[in-house]
């Protein structure tokens, strides 16, 4: 019976992905979604452009204010980067510390609201709010 109602759900024809990014939203953990960095250490970044991507409780991807990055999926994965050049900054340090690792037994993610997030990492944290995009 749950593989009819599966097989009703993808539609017989294979892996629609608007079916699955619904199935998600109706499944997925509550942080999964768009984020947004606004302090990062204590420090407003509420107008830069440092957000990640969470999907099934995992930071998939983002941007630390200057390159886009995303994991690569499957054996051997890693991270992929765009390549501006950027100015090094303590900031982008930080951002890259919570977003990308690497991550600790002191590292967590938590919820404080529905369209709040907390990121920790060792001595470092961040709070973000939920973004459209």
């Amino acid at each position: 019976m749950a593989g009819l109602a599966l097989a009703a759900f993808l539609g017989f024809g294979g892996l629609d992905p608007q079916r699955l990014d619904l199935w998600h939203r109706l499944t997925g953990p509550q942080l999964d979604g768009s984020w947004k960095f606004q302090t990062i250490d204590g420090t407003s970044v509420a107008q830069r452009n440092f957000t990640v991507e969470i999907r099934w409780g995992n930071i998939t991807s983002g941007r630390d204010d200057c390159n886009s990055w995303w994991r690569s999926s499957g054996e051997g994965a890693s991270i992929v980067t765009t390549l501006a050049a950027c100015e090094d900054s303590a900031l982008r340090s930080v951002y890259n510390k919570l977003a990308r690792g690497p991550f600790t037994r002191a590292s967590a993610m938590s919820l404080s609201g529905p369209d709040r997030l907390i990121i920790t990492n060792g001595a470092h944290s961040g709070t973000l709010s939920r973004s459209e995009t």
